[in-house]
């Protein structure tokens, strides 16, 4: 397990060097390259720019729904792992632990807040609260575009 740790070291360190010395080779330019590329460069709009930066993360995760009842939760199926009571509500979801709780996120256009935490078995996973409606785990289940609201 010792020498399993250390070559994971050895690689991860050589493979940053490797970053190292690629982003400095292609990062040295002469003023007239720099000249030439920035006469070549594309103004974007202000408006397009505050779009990209609304969110602090993207990515790709599987998505799946539960329901507020003992037998997918525990004990206490109202209460989230924040605390709060999520019974009647349609906007909460698990998120993986890397996410504060409290972090808003856009699903499939619809904006949810992170309350609750899965089984760390899961934690790669968005858990979206269906409350009492059994159909709709089998609506909102798939691997869908999760984005991270950058002011939370």
């Amino acid at each position: 397990m010792a020498k399993l740790t250390i070559m994971s070291k050895i690689i991860k360190t050589i493979l940053l060097l490797s970053f190292v010395v690629i982003a400095f080779t292609y990062g040295i330019r002469t003023n007239a390259e720099d000249k030439e590329r920035t006469e070549n460069m594309e103004l974007v709009p202000v408006q397009e720019v505050k779009e990209v930066q609304k969110y602090s993360e993207v990515f790709s995760a599987k998505v799946t729904g539960y329901n507020t009842v003992p037998g997918q939760t525990d004990s206490t199926p109202c209460i989230a792992a924040s605390g709060d009571n999520i019974c009647g509500r349609d906007d909460v979801v698990a998120c993986p632990r890397r996410i504060a709780l409290g972090t808003k996120v856009e699903i499939d256009g619809k904006l949810y807040v992170c309350l609750d935490r899965l089984a760390k078995k899961y934690d790669y996973r968005i858990d979206i609260s269906c409350d009492k409606d059994m159909k709709c785990p089998f609506k909102v289940t798939g691997t869908k575009q999760v984005k991270v609201l950058a002011n939370n």
